[in-house]
C-alpha cells in the first residue's frame, strides 16, 4: 500500500499546475505597483546636524555623557515645539500649520556624538533644505547660549579695540625711551620722564582692563552650532526607487499562492497517482473519464466515436486485462458524486 504525499508535495504539485496564475498575479501586482508609483511625485529628505559644544568643555564644569545625552534627547522634543516651528513657518511663508509640519519632521541623535539630526521631508529639494537649515537655526536662536554668544561677540570686539591701543602705547613708550636717551637739556629729560610715566600708567591700565574682561568672557562652550548644513545635493530621496513596485509583486505572488491553496483544499475531487497500485489491500486497476449527464443514456454503438464511449472501452479491457480473461465477481467503482 502506497502512503499519502505530504503536504509540502500537495502544495507544490499545485504551484506547478496553476503557474500561469502566479505569472499572471505578479505581472498584475507589479505593473499596479508601477502605474501608482508613476503617479507619485518624489519625495526629498533634507539633514541638517546641530552640534552640542558643551561636549568639547574642560575644567571642573566638564558635563558627564548622561548629562549630555539627557540634554540632547530635552533638545530633540524642543524642535517640535510651536516656539521653534512657527517662526520658521512665517519667514518661509509655508502653507501650514505646526501640526503639518511636525508630520514632515524626524530628528534623531547621534549614538555616543553630541550631535542632533533635523530631517524635513518635502515634494521639492529646495524646500526641504530651507525648512531644515531654518529650523536648526530657530533652535539655536531660542537656546539657553544664545544671549551668551552675544555677550561674548561684543566682549571680542572690546578686547579687540583694547588690545589694538595697548600696541599702539606700546610703540609710543619705545620711542619715547629711544627718543630720552638722546636727550642732554635737563627741561627735555624732564618732559620726556613726564610723558614716559603717563604712558606707562596708561598701558598698564589697559593691560589689567584687557585682562580683567578676557576672565569676565562668557563661556561659550554651551552654546549650540551648526555642524553640517543641509543642502540640495545631500538630499535623499526616499520614494525615488523600485521598492513600492517590489512589494506590490510580491503582493500578488503571495496573494497567488493563498488562492492556490484554497482552490485545493476545497478541491473534493478524487486524484489520481500513477504510482498507486492498492490502496487498503485492494487492486487499483486505473481512473476513469467522467461522463457528462446530458450524454447519459450513453449507447456506444451509435456513439462509439466518442470520447465517452472510449472510457466505457477502456473500463471493458482494464476488467478483462486484471483477470487475466476470467470474469471477475466483484468490481468497485468509487467517484465524488454518487
Amino acid at each position: 500500500m502506497n502512503s499519502s504525499p505530504s503536504p509540502l508535495t500537495i502544495v507544490l504539485r499545485l504551484l506547478l499546475k496553476w503557474w500561469w496564475l502566479v505569472a499572471i498575479a505578479v505581472a498584475i501586482g507589479g505593473g499596479v505597483g508601477y502605474f501608482v508609483r508613476s503617479k507619485q511625485p518624489n519625495v526629498y529628505v533634507a539633514k541638517t546636524t546641530v552640534l552640542f559644544g558643551q561636549f568639547f568643555q574642560t575644567g571642573s564644569q566638564h558635563m558627564t555623557a548622561d548629562e549630555i545625552r539627557q540634554q540632547i534627547t530635552t533638545y530633540t522634543d524642543l524642535v517640535r515645539e510651536a516656539n521653534v516651528l512657527q517662526p520658521v513657518i512665517d519667514d518661509l511663508h509655508l502653507p501650514m500649520t505646526v501640526d503639518d509640519f511636525n508630520k514632515r519632521l524626524t530628528v534623531s541623535d547621534e549614538p555616543n556624538l553630541p550631535l542632533l539630526d533635523i530631517s524635513v521631508s518635502d515634494t521639492n529639494a529646495d524646500n526641504a533644505v530651507n525648512m531644515s537649515n531654518a529650523i536648526a537655526q530657530e533652535l539655536i536662536n531660542n537656546g539657553p547660549g544664545s544671549k551668551t554668544t552675544q555677550e561674548a561677540a561684543f566682549a571680542r570686539n572690546q578686547l579687540q579695540q583694547i588690545q589694538t591701543q595697548i600696541t599702539q602705547l606700546q610703540n609710543e613708550y619705545d620711542d619715547l625711551i629711544a627718543k630720552g636717551a638722546t636727550y642732554t637739556n635737563a627741561f627735555q629729560i624732564t618732559q620726556n620722564k613726564a610723558q614716559i610715566d603717563a604712558t606707562l600708567k596708561t598701558l598698564q591700565d589697559l593691560r589689567l582692563l584687557y585682562s580683567t574682561l578676557s576672565a569676565s568672557l562668557p563661556d561659550t562652550s554651551n552654546v549650540l552650532s551648526i555642524f553640517t548644513s543641509a543642502t540640495v545635493k545631500n538630499t535623499s530621496v526616499v520614494t525615488g526607487s523600485l521598492v513600492s513596485v517590489i512589494l506590490a509583486a510580491a503582493g500578488g505572488l503571495i496573494l497567488s499562492i493563498l488562492t492556490i491553496i484554497l482552490i485545493g483544499y476545497f478541491d473534493d475531487r478524487l486524484q489520481w497517482q500513477d504510482s498507486i497500485e492498492q490502496i487498503d489491500g485492494v487492486k487499483v486497476l486505473g481512473p476513469l473519464g467522467m461522463i457528462p449527464r446530458n450524454k447519459l443514456p450513453l449507447y456506444v454503438t451509435s456513439m462509439s466515436g466518442t470520447i465517452e464511449a472510449e472510457v466505457i472501452r477502456q473500463l471493458r479491457a482494464k476488467l478483462v486485462l486484471a483477470t487475466d480473461g476470467a470474469q471477475p465477481k466483484v468490481v468497485t467503482i468509487t467517484s465524488f458524486d454518487s
